[in-house]
């Protein structure tokens, strides 16, 4: 004959405690993990389903955008991914999306009752790009919607990879309670991703759309191509500098690294790190040559560029010093030791 414990009934071992503070914690954590480990192989399930019944569309979809953005081989297998949670939550056919067809088919097949509510919840989700704003032990996320300025709490089913504080996240969130991201999320470092954000919000202006989550839905694979791959800085667009000076510094910065660098990541890296730069140290600028030169510098000395120049030869170019572009770029390097090691983790792994 077995005996059912309440929660709030003192532990059978004998401890005192509450059961659900004692030996009941354990079962409750066991079944939190059992949870998670469900609703991860349920999600593999909707993925493989999508793809085995809709490849062919998947790919017309992804070869139409290839006319006029060709990815790059080695970042194929993580757009065509994320495409892939895209087109099942957001591409609808007869009002149905491919996961109200797999729930259709299959929530009867789901025992565990709160799966089950969570998966009929999954229903409602959306892609979106936010912010990630605090963790709570790792488990959860709170999260910012760059154009809702909203925030909610998304549960992180896989933890062995955790954005940081400030990181720009694009993500299909599932609206269940808890909610979660279906699949992954694709992540920028918070120090390069204000950049990025702007971008994105000025394409969303730009086509008029008055609902964030439809312009998602209907413009996913050009927002994801915009994350994943900038597209050039302009200066004249978002872009904010303390005085004409510094202004002058980034316009010759990009003049003279277009030579170098056709894709202009180079282009993006420094200008970002100018900025950042800009509002840390806040320089009084008297020479912006050697400022552009000791940026020039900076930026190729810690990127993997097979690019060759030395503080000489751009004190040539620049009609200044090679002391004086050593004494800035050590100032620039100092100021910006974390934004750096992300710009040599970008261009090694690029």
């Amino acid at each position: 004959m077995s005996t059912t414990i309440g929660r709030n009934e003192k532990c059978p071992c004998g401890s005192g405690k509450k059961y659900k503070k004692c030996c009941g914690k354990g079962a409750v954590v066991q079944l939190d993990e059992l949870l998670d480990k469900e609703l991860k192989e349920l999600q593999g399930d909707i993925i493989r389903y999508t793809w085995s019944h809709y490849e062919s569309e998947i790919e017309d979809y992804l070869q139409e955008h290839d006319k006029n953005f060709a990815i790059p081989d080695e970042a194929k297998e993580v757009f065509e991914f994320c495409a892939l949670t895209w087109f099942a939550t957001s591409h609808a056919k007869n009002g149905k999306t491919v996961m109200d067809e797999y729930l259709d088919a299959h929530s009867k097949t789901i025992s565990r009752p709160k799966v089950k509510e969570m998966a009929e919840a999954w229903r409602n989700s959306y892609p979106s790009v936010f912010r990630a704003v605090s963790l709570d032990n790792g488990k959860f996320i709170i999260v910012e919607d760059i154009f809702t300025n909203e925030t909610s709490q998304v549960k992180l089913l896989e933890r062995e990879y955790l954005p940081e504080q400030g990181d720009l996240l694009m993500a299909t969130v599932l609206s269940s309670e808890p909610a979660v991201f279906f699949g992954t999320f694709f992540n920028i470092p918070a120090n390069f991703a204000d950049e990025i954000e702007r971008e994105i919000l000025a394409l969303y202006k730009d086509t008029g759309s008055g609902n964030p989550i439809s312009f998602m839905k209907e413009s996913f694979l050009l927002v994801l191509e915009r994350f994943m791959f900038p597209e050039p800085v302009t200066l004249l667009e978002g872009w904010e500098w303390p005085s004409q000076k510094h202004r002058e510094v980034a316009e010759a910065y990009q003049e003279y690294i277009k030579e170098i660098d056709d894709s202009k990541k180079l282009a993006n890296l420094g200008l970002t790190l100018w900025s950042q730069y800009s509002a840390k140290a806040n320089p009084a600028i008297r020479n912006p040559q050697i400022y552009t030169a000791a940026l020039i510098y900076l930026i190729l000395s810690h990127s993997q560029v097979p690019v060759a120049i030395s503080q000489k030869q751009l004190a040539e170019a620049f009609g200044t010093s090679a002391g004086s572009i050593s004494s800035k770029y050590r100032d620039m390097k100092k100021a910006l030791v974390d934004e750096l090691k992300e710009v040599e983790a970008i261009t090694t792994s690029a």
